[in-house]
């Protein structure tokens, strides 16, 4: 389970990163803290632990997402996923997904906070409560829908911009 939880994620980038930048086919480069991969796998392992643990991984992700490989620095991860295994996202993820569809609400001028929430809404039951943070000031997540991240806008009157974190990185960075 915990090896699917970690394919899943790391799709869940990729196609974000499609969205946002168009469909590139390059290897490309994850960077996890180690806390990160605990909150996706659900392990509470040591450095040392989830090293062993991504050994094992490629084995798993092969038919997918291509040989993946992994370097650590400290306590940081890199997963490096072969031009193969983002052509596959490619090519095995339809575009109307709800990712897509928000990356391209924000990027429409004139794109509304209501708008978004809207977007939301149809595709689920979601929170949505005010931040005091200086970097975001709206968290909205879905209760029940296609995700489970936490998503952090930032109106700035002018742009909204988001970044979207697991419950547990967000609660780890104090927002």
């Amino acid at each position: 389970m915990p090896y699917s939880l970690l394919a899943q994620n790391i799709t869940d980038q990729i196609m974000e990163e499609q969205a946002k930048l168009g469909y590139d086919e390059r290897e490309i480069r994850l960077y996890y803290p180690l806390s990160s991969l605990c909150h996706i796998t659900g392990e509470k392992m040591s450095v040392s632990q989830m090293d062993a643990f991504l050994q094992g991984f490629p084995a798993t992700a092969e038919s997918t997402l291509g040989r993946v490989r992994h370097t650590l620095s400290d306590d940081r991860f890199c997963l490096h996923i072969p031009a193969s295994g983002v052509k596959w996202v490619h090519d095995h993820t339809p575009e109307n997904t709800f990712i897509h569809q928000l990356v391209h609400k924000i990027t429409k001028p004139g794109c509304t906070m209501q708008d978004i929430e809207q977007l939301f809404r149809a595709h689920g039951t979601i929170t949505v409560r005010p931040m005091v943070s200086d970097e975001f000031d709206t968290l909205i997540y879905f209760e029940q829908g296609p995700d489970r991240y936490y998503y952090c806008f930032r109106d700035d009157g002018f742009d909204i911009s988001y970044h979207r974190f697991l419950p547990g990185d967000y609660v780890d960075f104090g927002y």
